[in-house]
């Protein structure tokens, strides 16, 4: 956990404390799950503390708090019937004959008797102790043959491989399961290989028998998607993404006790939590949220960003669902909403999301994946190279990083970079010996230690070469980049004959025209609102905004052409007439104090592109009311909110209107008569090196900075 902060419940007076230990004792809904023992102690201690009364002993706990990995386990007992925790899957025949059930009946039983008793002499308390020991026994083989199927699900296994392991783990545990107890705990506990579990629907029958828990609240850890395999291991990481069917692979871990803690609630049931605000965004959005609310789960009241109160350096969410309808008005952010969308924001009902728009598939690419710092070298030696062996040039670029648009005004930091593309090895040997040589002494040694065969093997290329990239850049002197994390929404034209570091997003299509529209308000907006964040950054998830972004029918627009060129010229001027960054600049356009002309006149060219740009969808109308206003990013110089909700709600039937007029389109496609084509797919272009993917936005989406 992160240890939220939570205001201490300080009873008034004895009575007082006696009602409160009354109701924690009454209520079935109390249950504390903590992986940590000594964290179960010092809960019942506190809340023995909060509520003393010298006249009453300590009120048994027992049955209430119990430890273990949450995640871990089962979430409903038919899984255990099953032996499977896939619901396609086929059921385990002799285990789901033997009437489990008998086992759960008798541990409820036991559990609801002790719950009823009194707690107030020692007589009692010791009563409440034999109960809840009956009851752990009468459920202490189910525990350990659902050990044996979680370590069955561990191993990730799938198809006729997961079938055979799953039917040779039950046979071995049904043959411990009528005459040896301690053989089947010894062998699920040698089988989990120390990993501790926790079978909610065992430990908790009677919460069970009536469909699960009324409330659910926590403050979950935060911790990346890629991280999560290096902090807790890649088995575990699998085994989160297979046990909720869909999660990709940068979900962060606060999404997965989110699912949890959801299937847990019985129907009407809440869940609060305190969750890192990357639920709202990129595919944490897509595993938690969105897959929750298509499930009619209700975000009745959120915050949807703020800062953590205390010391640590995160942006934190506010989340209350309930399973099923809500009847009063959602809040969000302590203002009546008609809904709160999976993205936090406020929406009418029936409100939906941005979809992938065909027109946009090929607009833009992901920078080059290196593997290796050895291609990287600095101006000198790479004049050096060139010195020695003319023909090197060929093969040596100017390498430009997010970091360098961010911050250097001539966006170059003066390295290079080795690219060999998709030569061969022997004739990188003939034409570059001298690179190759520096290559091999300085990358090789790493690739020769990483898992995929294809990049050990051609240790001499990038990981990722974008093949796809270099041809769309084959005829053009200039492309786009916009920093994968970045301050500010900041398009900049860069030479295309160069290396781009991963996973800087590069467009191809690098007109005046898109330029506008791309760093007009208007988009801006739109990144803001669907990109993910890393703090107070975002990152700019081309999936999630450039490839949904509905961009003006008419590009050649001379308004947009002339906005645009006006614009760059003029930043440009600042930029190289100063040797002021991009980031500097516009840390100038958003602060009001800033009155240099060259600045103030920049604002002026900003609200005419908008204006060009609202013009060229036709909103010539709408009311922008440019200004300084304060912002979830701080104060900025942009439109009205507003305008900037109008904005919104027009770029989202837009684009919904883009995608249905392309889904119609390859209807008609499909139903006109065509000659009979071979069947069969085109071969992929991976260069003899399959970790070449073509397009690979995937990455930019997939992959932190």
């Amino acid at each position: 956990s992160q240890g939220a902060p939570s205001k201490r419940l300080v009873p008034q007076d004895a009575a007082e404390r006696l009602a409160i230990a009354q109701r924690i004792v009454a209520d079935r809904c109390l249950y504390g799950v903590d992986i940590n023992p000594m964290a179960v102690e010092m809960a019942k201690l506190s809340l023995w503390l909060i509520t003393l009364d010298a006249k009453r002993p300590f009120t048994f706990l027992d049955h209430a708090f119990k430890c273990g990995d949450s995640l871990l386990g089962l979430s409903s007992f038919k899984q255990l019937e099953d032996f499977s925790l896939h619901p396609e899957g086929s059921k385990q025949i002799a285990f789901s004959t033997m009437n489990l059930w008998r086992h759960i009946e008798e541990a409820k039983k036991k559990r609801e008797a002790l719950e009823a008793m009194s707690s107030d002499t020692p007589e009692q308390i010791a009563s409440k102790v034999g109960l809840y020991h009956e009851a752990q026994e009468a459920v202490a083989k189910l525990k350990a043959a659902a050990d044996v199927l979680l370590a069955v699900e561990l191993k990730g296994l799938k198809g006729s491989a997961y079938d055979e392991e799953r039917q040779i783990s039950a046979s071995q545990m049904m043959a411990y399961w009528e005459t040896d107890f301690t053989g089947l705990h010894t062998y699920a506990h040698d089988q989990l290989n120390g990993r501790r579990t926790f079978h909610w629907p065992v430990e908790f029958p009677e919460v069970f028998k009536r469909g699960g828990f009324d409330a659910y609240v926590g403050n979950p850890p935060y911790l990346g998607g890629k991280r999560i395999s290096f902090r807790l291991g890649g088995q575990l990481f699998e085994f989160l993404k297979n046990s909720v069917g869909h999660a990709i692979g940068t979900t962060d871990l606060c999404v997965f006790f989110l699912l949890r803690g959801a299937h847990l609630l019985r129907e009407k049931g809440c869940l609060g939590l305190v969750v890192s605000d990357i639920v709202r965004q990129g595919d944490s959005r897509v595993t938690g949220l969105e897959k929750l609310t298509s499930e009619g789960f209700v975000i009745f009241r959120a915050f949807s960003s703020t800062h953590w109160p205390g010391a640590a350096g995160v942006k934190i969410s506010h989340l209350h669902l309930m399973r099923g309808h809500w009847d009063g008005r959602p809040v969000l952010d302590d203002v009546e909403v008609k809904s709160i969308s999976s993205f936090l924001r406020a929406e009418d009902a029936g409100a939906s999301q941005p979809l992938t728009l065909a027109a946009n598939e090929d607009l833009c690419f992901t920078g080059h994946y290196l593997m290796g710092q050895g291609f990287v070298l600095p101006d000198q030696e790479a004049a050096e190279l060139i010195a020695k062996n003319p023909r090197n040039r060929e093969v040596i670029f100017d390498y430009i990083r997010g970091d360098d648009v961010n911050n250097l005004p001539l966006f170059l930091s003066g390295e290079k970079t080795i690219n060999f593309d998709l030569r061969e090895l022997d004739e990188c040997k003939c034409l570059y010996p001298e690179c190759l040589e520096r290559v091999e002494r300085l990358v090789k040694p790493e690739r020769d230690l990483v898992k995929p065969k294809a990049e050990r093997e051609n240790w001499w290329r990038y990981a990722r070469a974008r093949p796809n990239l270099k041809k769309a850049t084959a005829n053009v002197e200039q492309v786009l980049v916009q920093p994968f994390t970045a301050k500010f929404v900041i398009p900049c034209f860069v030479p295309a004959k160069a290396v781009f570091a991963h996973p800087l997003v590069v467009i191809a299509d690098a007109s005046l025209a898109r330029f506008a529209v791309m760093q007009s308000t208007i988009h801006l907006v739109w990144v803001w609102e669907y990109c993910s964040t890393s703090l107070d950054l975002l990152r700019y998830t081309a999936s999630d905004v450039l490839e949904t972004f509905p961009f003006p029918a008419h590009l050649a627009d001379s308004g947009l052409l002339g906005a645009g060129r006006n614009y760059i010229q003029a930043r440009d001027a600042i930029r190289l007439g100063e040797h002021r960054s991009v980031n500097e600049i516009y840390n100038g356009f958003h602060d009001p104090s800033e009155k240099a002309e060259n600045i103030v006149r920049l604002r002026v060219l900003h609200v005419e592109m908008d204006q060009a740009v609202a013009a060229a969808y036709g909103w010539a109308d709408l009311e922008l009311n440019h200004g300084f206003y304060e912002t979830k990013q701080g104060l900025r110089y942009t439109i009205s909110e507003d305008a900037r909700r109008k904005v919104l709600d027009l770029l989202l039937i837009l684009n919904h209107q883009r995608h249905a007029e392309e889904e119609a389109g390859k209807t008609a496609y499909t139903s006109q008569s065509k000659p009979t084509a071979r069947r069969g797919s085109k071969p992929k272009d991976n260069g003899g090196n399959a970790a070449n993917d073509l397009f690979d936005m995937g990455e930019a989406k997939h992959e932190e900075r």
